[in-house]
């Protein structure tokens, strides 16, 4: 599979083929970006007319073109316009940009599915026509393309090869909310509607403009590209949906409680499975500059390559004779294979030493238990208390909740003196904070022990982000950085000689979890 991505994916190598594809075009009229008249192949249409009045789904109409409607709905699009849907999540952070009809007709065959030839802008397409390292904000014309090839390789993914075409893009220069970012931002997209207009395709752009889970490399664009297939596979059936995720167009409450907005997804249906039915990894790839190479600015496109699922090129790879791949080293914590994966099997995480139990086996010794807990944000401490110290009584006890130090000892003694046992789920990073609690069981004659979570630094980092970014946890958002560096810079390891009441129990990570979604997305990039 890895050979046919390698072959389609460098038109200028596929003569023949080209040749062969060329001869079953139709003609179009010469468009905005080339000088000379085009030929495109007639996409095969893997739903035909027989297959799609025997199925029981109802496609909307943007899938049931035939192959000859496919063929020739190009000829019209030097006057089609990039148009913005509302944009997506709390910050409004995802907006999409739509040109055309970038949607083949999805396959009611399940072995024929959707392939995406997928880039990135800046750097990989497009730069500065100024020749400046960014664009001038105030300039939509400012760009050109890189790459004397790079129109008609990126027009042949789509005409020849059948590919639907995804431009994803990060955009940090502006944030939601700031009036003069927002005016940035139009003439942004007004200028993404002229490189749009040069490409002269359908395609679909993806925009992330905050630091949340849409952008690279999380996958929150490419959970939003497949919600919008989702929505447009149902859309025809009211009765049948919920709600798109996290859109933040403006409804009002009245519209909302009447009817699902157009095109939600189904309730039973995940995205992962419509994404698993109709996407052909196999025949799909990404191409970016952020590619972890020793003069790249990043390493994001590489990893969000890798999330996703597709191969990756760098646009030298992509758009020139050079094929091999440039030495790189990705930042950060970097997930093990899916073979070397702990094993999701045990109910309890290691902890060492096990001389005396986790848990105390009677209720009178649980009632007179106070536990600390010491480690650092992003560690599992909240989840752990969840699973193995809630179901058995012990009271919660975090400063997060309460908002400072003196609160929180003032609920350990109430719960101490109610004779009920409880754990204090904060970072306790030093000997100074914890001695205030092991004075406080002391002085009521409680037991008073240490729970130490031993997490190496990037590990907590990649926890904080995955549990904000993933998108299954959308409560949750990311810890400042500097919260768990100063964790590190400060922290002290818990000894018996503090006054514990038995030598610290040192709580090995291991990420539990049986859904086999949320297992995949622990172990991708962030």
């Amino acid at each position: 599979m890895e050979d046919a991505i390698s072959k389609s994916a460098f038109p200028q190598q596929e003569g023949s083929k080209r040749k062969a594809a060329e001869a079953a075009t139709v003609s179009l009229p010469s468009s905005s970006s080339d000088q000379h008249e085009q030929k495109r192949p007639k996409l095969e249409s893997s739903a035909s007319t027989s297959a799609v009045s025997g199925s029981s789904m109802k496609l909307a109409p943007i899938f049931n073109r035939t192959a000859t409607a496919a063929a020739v709905s190009s000829a019209a699009s030097s006057a089609t316009q990039l148009r913005w849907l509302p944009p997506f999540g709390p910050q409004s952070s995802c907006h999409v940009g739509i040109y055309g009809d970038p949607f083949p007709a999805l396959p009611l065959d399940p072995n024929k599915k959707l392939k995406a030839a997928i880039f990135d802008l800046d750097g990989t397409l497009v730069v500065p026509k100024s020749g400046k390292v960014h664009p001038e904000r105030k300039d939509e014309y400012d760009f050109k393309f890189i790459w004397q090839t790079s129109l008609r390789q990126v027009q042949d993914e789509y005409r020849v090869h059948g590919r639907t075409v995804i431009i994803v893009t990060n955009q940090g220069f502006f944030k939601p909310g700031m009036a003069s970012r927002e005016k940035d931002f139009k003439v942004w997209q007004a200028k993404q509607k002229n490189v749009a207009k040069a490409l002269d395709i359908p395609h679909v752009v993806l925009v992330a403009t905050a630091d949340d889970r849409f952008r690279k490399p999380a996958i929150g664009m490419w959970d939003t590209f497949w919600s919008i297939l989702l929505n447009q596979l149902h859309r025809e059936d009211p009765s049948s949906v919920s709600s798109l995720p996290e859109s933040s167009a403006k409804t009002s409450a009245a519209k909302r409680r009447s009817k699902a907005p157009e095109g939600a997804p189904l309730p039973s249906v995940r995205i992962v499975d419509i994404e698993q039915q109709y996407f052909e990894a196999g025949e799909s790839f990404y191409v970016g500059d952020a590619a972890g190479r020793p003069n790249d600015h990043s390493d994001v496109d590489r990893k969000w390559a890798s999330n996703v699922g597709v191969k990756f090129f760098t646009p030298e790879q992509y758009f020139t004779d050079k094929k091999q791949d440039e030495a790189f080293q990705l930042r950060g914590w970097t997930p093990p294979k899916p073979t070397d994966a702990p094993s999701q099997s045990s109910n309890l995480p290691l902890f060492s030493p096990t001389n005396t139990p986790l848990i105390p086996a009677t209720k009178e010794e649980r009632d007179d238990d106070l536990i600390l807990f010491v480690g650092p944000p992003a560690a599992g401490k909240t989840e752990f208390y969840q699973r193995h110290l809630q179901p058995w009584g012990y009271e919660w006890v975090n400063q997060d909740t309460l908002h400072n130090f003196d609160a929180c000892k003032r609920a350990v003694r109430k719960h101490l003196e109610a004779g009920k046992g409880c754990v204090v789920d904060n970072t306790n990073r030093n000997k100074k904070t914890r001695a205030a609690y092991i004075a406080l069981a002391q002085e009521l004659k409680k037991q008073v022990r240490c729970f130490y979570f031993d997490v190496e630094p990037q590990r907590a980092f990649h926890n904080n982000v995955f549990r904000a970014n993933s998108g299954l946890n959308s409560g949750r958002s990311v810890i400042p950085p500097f919260a768990i560096q100063s964790y590190y810079k400060e922290k002290e390891v818990p000894t018996l000689e503090e006054g514990f009441s038995e030598v610290p129990k040192t709580l090995s990570w291991q990420f539990v979890e049986t859904d086999e979604e949320k297992t995949r997305r622990y172990y991708m990039h962030y």
